[in-house]
């Protein structure tokens, strides 16, 4: 993750090439249990989302989500933690 004055970035890649068919979404939590989508779907070939909305002094915890072409959602990625010191 990339923390900046524009917000805290989240990053990813892929073990491969990705498929088309999916789209992901990056989820939000503040106490690693309760998360809330803060991304739209982002298509697959995008590498990261920029989360505007994190406040000052506050830690977050994000994971990622991907839905394949029939609508199913996968199990969340491995959640990593960040705070935002300004």
């Amino acid at each position: 993750m990339i923390i900046s004055s524009g917000g805290i970035t989240v990053t990813w890649s892929w073990g491969g090439k990705p498929q088309a068919q999916f789209e992901l979404v990056v989820e939000r939590s503040r106490d690693n249990k309760r998360f809330v989508q803060v991304s739209p779907l982002i298509d697959t070939s995008v590498s990261r989302f920029t989360d505007l909305s994190a406040r000052d002094n506050d830690q977050y915890y994000y994971r990622l989500r991907i839905r394949n072409q029939y609508g199913n959602w996968s199990e969340p990625s491995d959640v990593k933690m960040c705070k935002l010191d300004r």
